[in-house]
């Protein structure tokens, strides 16, 4: 705990190209399950490399990338050169991890696109300005009901979503206030 004020957690934000499902276990519990793609693999571990290197030129002493088991480098005692070698070991380590079920920690900051928002009423439960709708039909809406955060956006942005989110929110906001 003495340490604690020294620990910097970093995330790395990707692009949602996988896909998954939630379903009920036998104690009636929720179970999320979720496979990355082969392009979300590879931008992981792209960036677990490119946050290791960051925190090292910061002046990190001790690194983990949380995973079944965890990837670890604590620089070895003497040598430059032997740190380097460590370094590199563990950079090698990052970029192949495993990414699969139940070995990596893997977890979404930001979600987006649990009721997307879109012209085809067959894949996107909102219409292109936010209003939820009630079926096949692209003009057919719940009156008085809309959709203005994160959720409405097609699938995850590979970036912080903020300024994106204030935006359709506006935007959504404008749609009520035109209606009403």
């Amino acid at each position: 705990m003495a340490t604690s004020a020294h620990v910097a957690p970093l995330i790395a934000v990707t692009r949602d190209g996988g896909e998954g499902r939630v379903s009920v276990t036998r104690a009636g519990r929720a179970r999320l399950d979720y496979r990355l793609d082969t392009v979300g693999v590879a931008t992981l571990r792209h960036a677990l490399v490119s946050m290791a290197r960051l925190a090292r030129a910061a002046g990190a002493l001790e690194m983990v990338a949380c995973g079944t088991p965890p990837t670890w480098y604590r620089p070895t005692s003497g040598r430059p050169d032997g740190q380097a070698r460590a370094f590199d070991r563990f950079q090698e380590g990052l970029a192949a991890m495993d990414l699969a079920r139940s070995r990596a920690t893997v977890f979404s900051a930001h979600r987006l696109g649990s009721v997307r928002m879109g012209a085809d009423p067959a894949t996107h439960p909102c219409d292109p300005w936010g209003r939820v709708r009630t079926g096949s039909r692209a003009d057919a809406v719940v009156e008085g009901l809309y959709v203005g955060d994160g959720s409405g956006c097609p699938t995850g942005l590979g970036v912080n979503p903020m300024i994106t989110v204030m935006a359709l929110a506006r935007r959504v906001a404008r749609m009520i206030l035109a209606e009403a």
